[in-house]
């Protein structure tokens, strides 16, 4: 805890003084090119919240479940998701929902168009995945299998598209 108390700080005061609106280096699951450096900085934060989570999980303490801190956890979480649907055969306008339940939670439209699929804040009709968000968390930081998640989710539609948003990985712990 100490040491999360520490890195925080510097974490902190490194991305006070950055221009988070710059372009910056590529973030591999964002694609090749350079990524906003908020888009970094989210991520940074996102690494940071998941590895304080683990330690409140394993110390029986409550985590930082809010909205207001696990919201755009959950939102940089899903930014990948069109990650794992690339290689889906699937027409321009092909569209895939993915929901989060829960105050913290949401809907992600996944939609094929020209040059692959793109993950925004809309919602969608069907296909749909449906998981809390302690169960997507965890999926995306490799706290539980796809197999695990499917288990657990609610899902509505051709397997071809649910099934691999389900393989959907944000950050390896």
């Amino acid at each position: 805890m100490d040491m999360l108390d520490h890195v925080g700080d510097q974490t902190l005061a490194y991305w006070s003084g950055v221009d988070l609106d710059a372009l910056g280096e590529s973030v591999t699951w964002a694609g090749s090119g350079p990524a906003p450096v908020w888009l970094d900085a989210a991520r940074e934060h996102t690494e940071h919240w998941t590895r304080q989570q683990q330690s409140r999980d394993a110390t029986d303490r409550p985590g930082f479940k809010q909205p207001a801190f696990l919201f755009p956890v959950l939102d940089t979480f899903l930014r990948p998701l069109a990650h794992p649907l690339r290689a889906v055969p699937a027409p321009r306008g092909a569209l895939l929902r993915f929901t989060v339940t829960g105050p913290a939670g949401g809907d992600r439209r996944c939609e094929r168009r020209a040059g692959g699929w793109r993950v925004d804040r809309r919602s969608a009709q069907r296909p749909t995945v449906e998981l809390d968000a302690k169960t997507t968390w965890r999926l995306c930081t490799h706290g539980i299998t796809p197999r695990e998640a499917a288990g657990r989710a609610r899902r509505a539609g051709p397997e071809q598209y649910t099934g691999p948003a389900l393989e959907v990985v944000s950050i390896v712990c």
